[in-house]
């Protein structure tokens, strides 16, 4: 099933799971009203401890397009970039800072992006 966004995808996920919302509320140390807000879209996607919390307890395994998936809904709802790219840019930030100002201030960044490319081909 396509979601077409966080809210519904929780929703859909926590139905599946055949959880009240109140159950995942107490696993997550929430009120069951916050986890109403998020699923109607009324709230957006918690902070990135309590929404990996939330994800586990939803049964939704790291590394699956599922993950990817929530990740990137909870993002939205934020108007953020998803987590695990986050998190990526920032492991690599003498890369990837550099790049992205020079692309901001639009230089060309050819050589830097064919770099780039060759080490994720070695990897």
């Amino acid at each position: 099933m396509k979601y077409s966004n966080f809210g519904e995808f929780i929703s859909a996920k926590r139905h599946s799971l055949n959880h009240k919302r109140i159950y995942i509320a107490n696993k997550l140390e929430l009120s069951a009203t916050y986890v109403r807000d998020m699923e109607m879209g009324n709230r957006p996607a918690p902070n990135s401890e309590l929404l990996l919390r939330l994800l586990a307890n939803l049964n939704i395994d790291k590394d699956t397009d599922e993950y990817f998936e929530a990740l990137d809904f909870a993002a939205e709802t934020r108007e953020d970039i998803p987590l695990d790219i986050k998190d990526f840019i920032r492991a690599n930030s003498e890369t990837f800072y550099p790049l992205f100002r020079k692309m901001a201030a639009g230089e060309n960044c050819s050589k830097e992006i064919s770099e780039l490319m060759n080490l994720n081909q070695e990897l």
